[in-house]
Formats: C-alpha cells, sequence, structure tokens
C-alpha cells in the first residue's frame, strides 16, 4: 500500500481502523504525548533515559531525525508511530557491514490505550512495503515490548554489543535483508 491509499480499508489491503497517514510537522505535539504515554506504560523499557529523568521527551524525540514516518490516527488523535532514515552512518557506527545501503527502522510505538489491536504489526507491515527490497535494521532494548514483535516479522538479531551513551541498559540489533525474506 503506498501512503496515499492509507485508510482504504479491506479493498485497499489496509484493515478498518484507524487511518495510516504520513507523519506532519504538526504532529510533533501529539507524538511528543504518544511517546511518552508509551515509555510510561512499559515503565521505561522504551526508552529508559527518559524515564529515569537523564532526558527530557522532546530532546529524546529531537535526536533522531527522520527521513520518513507514518501514524495512524483516529478521530481521538495520534494512535501509532513508525519511521524511518537512510542515514548509513549509524549501521556502521554500529558494525554492521558495509556495501549494502542500510535502511534504518525507528521509533515503533503505540498509545497503551490502543495497544495489543495489532497497530504495531499493521505499522511494521507498512513499513516492510515501503522498503520491500531494502536492508533494514533497528535497534531496541532487549526487554522492549516491540523485541518479541520484531522477531516474529523475521527480523534476526545481530551478535553486536548495543550500549547507548545516555542510558545503561544493554540494546539488541536487528536486522531484515531481502536475501531472509525468502
Amino acid at each position: 500500500m503506498a501512503s496515499g491509499d492509507a485508510g482504504a480499508g479491506p479493498a485497499g489491503g489496509d484493515p478498518p481502523g484507524p487511518v495510516l497517514r504520513p507523519a506532519t510537522p504538526a504532529d510533533r505535539p501529539a507524538l511528543l504525548v504518544l511517546f511518552a504515554a508509551a515509555n510510561d506504560a512499559c515503565c521505561g523499557r522504551y526508552a529508559p533515559s527518559v524515564y529515569a529523568g537523564r532526558l527530557d521527551i522532546a530532546e529524546w524525540f529531537d535526536r533522531k531525525r527522520l527521513d520518513r514516518s507514518w501514524v495512524l490516527a483516529d478521530a481521538d488523535g495520534l494512535v501509532g508511530h513508525v519511521g524511518m532514515r537512510r542515514d548509513p552512518e549509524p549501521a556502521r557506527r554500529w558494525g554492521l557491514p558495509t556495501g549494502p545501503a542500510w535502511v534504518e527502522v525507528a521509533r515503533l510505538a503505540v498509545h497503551p490505550g490502543a495497544q495489543r489491536h495489532g497497530h504495531a504489526r499493521r505499522l511494521m507491515a507498512h513499513v516492510h512495503r515501503e522498503l520491500a527490497g531494502a536492508w533494514c535494521w533497528l535497534t531496541c532494548h532487549r526487554d522492549s515490548p516491540g523485541h518479541g514483535l520484531y522477531r516474529s516479522l523475521g527480523w534476526q538479531p545481530v551478535d553486536l554489543p548495543i550500549r547507548w551513551p545516555d542510558d545503561p541498559t544493554p540494546g539488541v540489533l536487528l536486522t531484515r535483508t531481502p536475501a531472509a525474506r525468502g
């Protein structure tokens, strides 16, 4: 489904429910609320540095610039978010092989009141369609809510030590390559 087909319903390949659309700069205040609520609901397993008070949610949000992102929105506001960026430098810093044009998938979050309804899976399915054929990577905390979802969607862990300078919680790097998709 292309971004313009958002919310088309079953005939368009997208389930009924919140509308999937590209995120806009006007979404920033609602995104900060969404990320803070999602992080609080899982006791900081999403962004421990924010939960522990080492970073403000806006500072955490602004330190990663995404090339594209999408939101799920309903009449009450934003339900979920996911984004991507094509900057190759972070992939090289983490130790991924040079050569492929790695694309980072980042900032998957679903509002706590909307969790367990398939919204994260729907957002990831959209990203998978948008990035078909791309070499993708992401990082998360080993005990983050998304880790099990990523593994169920075919993302594979890479044996690299993942540590963030402002967060002592160990992380994991996962990849999804064209060859692994079968």
